[in-house]
């Protein structure tokens, strides 16, 4: 699994690109490892791009961990929108799961897309309707 993020903070966006399969865990290290650079901000979008050979593989109470982990982690998930893109059938219907998990959690914010250019519009246009401070 190869999980790379790239900080961008003119656009205030942090981008993940994965190639292989990801698990929570290699997710929440690629986190922790991203909030330890000194140009993260928690508040910056995140796209996270899963379409190229990507598999995600989660479990149920995989994902709970994951968001109680994220959670104590980063405090403020109302302060950013994380987008989604999945290549095929599968990772959608796994990426859904989490998202709905999420947002039964209170983690509002998160929408899973199969296209990139769409998932980008909803990041951007999101920053356009609430400015950073």
């Amino acid at each position: 699994m190869s999980l790379k993020t790239q900080i961008q903070p003119h656009n205030r966006l942090v981008r993940g690109i994965s190639a292989g399969s990801v698990t929570p865990r290699q997710w929440l290290d690629s986190l922790k490892s991203l909030m330890a650079d000194p140009e993260y901000e928690s508040r910056y979008d995140e796209i996270w791009d899963f379409r190229e050979g990507s598999q995600i593989y989660c479990t149920y109470e995989e994902c709970e961990q994951f968001l109680g982990a994220e959670a104590t982690l980063r405090p403020d998930p109302d302060e950013r929108h994380v987008a989604i893109v999945v290549g095929n059938e599968a990772a959608y219907c796994m990426a859904r799961m989490f998202q709905d998990l999420a947002e039964t959690r209170g983690r509002g914010g998160i929408q899973v897309f199969r296209n990139l250019d769409i998932a980008e519009d909803w990041i951007y246009s999101s920053q356009t309707a609430f400015p950073a401070c």
